[in-house]
């Protein structure tokens, strides 16, 4: 088996677990356990972070109107710019290791960080492997995606 094959296939069990559904259910039970453990702070940075970085992402892809490439492996509606797994992976890659600072100290932080930048690493890959963004649309959804918190983070600062 040649090793492309081996890592198309590993690209389309990252795209059949890596659906918006997914993303959004993990992202609420991350709101809800927060809010069940008294951190209503961090709780509210996640639920902005997330409701601002979804909607640029969506109001960016339907006014780009840009089309998926055609030689895509898997079948995909919609928009293509910028990469919306590319923005969500990006954005936990930087909520995951603030929250675990947040409420564990720096003891966890290293590790989430590492398991989080390759969660992203992974999602972005298999976009490649499977045509179903280029480069440039999914650096753009990186970059989205770790922006969009940073800055919650940083003005939640001063309230």
């Amino acid at each position: 088996m040649e090793p492309l094959s081996v890592f198309r296939k590993a690209a389309f069990f990252v795209h059949a677990i890596g659906t918006t559904m997914v993303f959004c259910v993990f992202s609420a039970g991350v709101v809800l356990l927060l809010m069940l453990s008294s951190h209503y702070r961090e709780a509210i940075i996640f639920f902005v972070s997330f409701s601002v970085m979804f909607l640029v992402v969506v109001i960016l892809k339907n006014v780009t109107h840009v089309e998926r490439p055609k030689e895509r492996l898997v079948n995909e509606v919609g928009g293509s710019f910028p990469s919306g797994h590319a923005a969500a992976t990006a954005f936990l890659a930087i909520m995951m290791p603030f929250l675990a600072s947040q409420i564990f100290g720096e003891r966890y932080v290293l590790g989430i960080t590492l398991l989080f930048l390759t969660l992203a690493s992974i999602v972005s890959a298999s976009r490649l492997l499977l045509r179903v963004h280029t480069m440039y649309q999914i650096a753009a959804g990186l970059m989205i995606g770790a922006l969009v918190p940073m800055i919650v983070i940083i003005i939640s600062i001063f309230f």
